[in-house]
């Protein structure tokens, strides 16, 4: 757990001890790095016995809270090959100008240092509370975790990035596959501390949510998809700048183990004019008719809270009704998963409903995967109707004709 209380922050420290306390609850040996311990050389090193202590079977968190930055390089300009901005944390001695020394720890060097540490086991929680922009914004109650640095000895950065690069052998630009990665925003925002938080005092945003549902007695059955669906909310509506998420291919993992919790075709629920709407409807081919079992976080889909069916789809959301006419009340973190989707199939109406031979026709359409059986015409319109009637039936394009 490495801390950095500089520039300002005042939090640092008590989101390391809070981080602590909680991890100590999961059984985890736990190591502080803050003050003296903190500098460029005391967290590369740390790291490094962190790796050489690894065993493949072990789980293994490493946290930073502190100062972030994305500063400009100009050395890019005349060297094409190099980043146009790079990006890097703040260790206790970034000032310390030394010997013409950067000692800011380069995303890629901790990036490879990473990397170092998946070779050894999979099992691997990262957790930054930092900036990953240099946007100063400022409020009277929020102190941005990014820290502008001018004068930096550009040819050491240099240097630096370039071994890093040269030493990898692979793109240090990809997301690690192995690790769950917990970011407290998006590259182009700025992370916040708060100078009273969620659960008191001065602390980083994201961790203190963060810490509010990993004490939940539920935790391990959670994901790390679920973890954010609940976190997220909570920020925004105290930063709505900051937007926390889960990088890489491992948010379905449940906390800090290997075990994983099926989640494809999976969205996001809110709640907007008193009514339900499922998230990423346009990207996810959303489609009305669609029915959906919504689940608290750490349940099954076997035991949802409701069952909603999308009955308007406007933008990138998706409305949902309910049988009963009651919109649910949802737990933090609910999420809609899928029961019947279209997936991208047309839908075809199959008239009337009461005909003997609709059945069959109806099993012989859901054999295809282009098309899927309505009632009724949704508001976009249907493919095509099938007329039944006793002489046989009658197909009708989306004009009826």
């Amino acid at each position: 757990l490495i801390g950095s209380q500089t520039g300002g922050l005042t939090g640092v420290h008590r989101d390391v001890r809070l981080m602590a306390e909680t991890l100590g609850g999961f059984d985890f040996d736990v190591r502080t790095i803050i003050e003296s311990e903190a500098t460029s050389e005391g967290i590369v090193s740390a790291y490094g016995e962190l790796i050489d202590d690894t065993d493949d079977d072990d789980a293994v968190v490493v946290y930073y809270s502190g100062h972030g930055s994305r500063t400009l390089n100009p050395k890019a300009d005349r060297d094409p090959s190099l980043p146009s901005q790079l990006q890097y944390i703040g260790p206790t001695d970034l000032d310390d100008r030394a010997d013409s020394r950067f000692r800011g720890i380069l995303a890629e060097e901790l990036s490879a240092l990473q990397r170092r540490l998946t070779d050894t086991t999979t099992n691997v929680t990262t957790i930054v509370d930092c900036c990953h922009s240099a946007r100063m914004f400022r409020d009277h109650a929020l102190l941005p975790k990014a820290d502008d640095q001018l004068g930096f000895p550009w040819d050491d950065v240099v240097a630096r990035w370039q071994r890093v690069r040269s030493e990898a052998g692979h793109d240090l630009g990809d997301v690690n596959p192995h690790a769950v990665q917990v970011v407290a925003c998006e590259p182009q925002q700025s992370a916040y501390e708060l100078s009273e938080s969620s659960i008191g005092g001065a602390h980083g945003a994201l961790t203190a949510e963060l810490v509010s549902v990993l004490r939940r007695p539920d935790a391990l059955r959670l994901t790390w998809r679920e973890v954010i669906e609940i976190i997220r909310p909570a920020i925004l509506d105290v930063v709505p700048f900051q937007r926390p998420d889960i990088l890489g291919r491992q948010a379905e993992r449940q906390l800090f183990s290997l075990d994983t919790r099926s989640a494809t075709g999976v969205l996001g629920v809110g709640e907007l004019d008193g009514k339900l709407w499922i998230e990423g409807a346009a990207l996810f081919g959303v489609a009305d008719g669609d029915s959906y079992a919504l689940v608290a976080p750490g349940s099954s889909p076997d035991d949802p809270i409701a069952v909603g069916v999308v009955d308007v789809v406007t933008g990138d959301r998706g409305r949902l009704s309910f049988a009963n006419g009651q919109v649910p009340e949802l737990p933090a973190g609910t999420l809609a998963h899928p029961l019947e989707v279209s997936l991208g199939r047309r839908p075809v109406v199959v008239r009337p409903p009461d005909h003997p031979d609709r059945d069959e026709l109806v099993d012989a359409f859901r054999r295809s995967v282009h098309v899927r059986i309505v009632d009724a015409p949704p508001a976009g319109g249907s493919l095509a109707t099938v007329a039944l009637d006793d002489d046989g039936m009658l197909l009708l394009d989306a004009q009826q004709l």
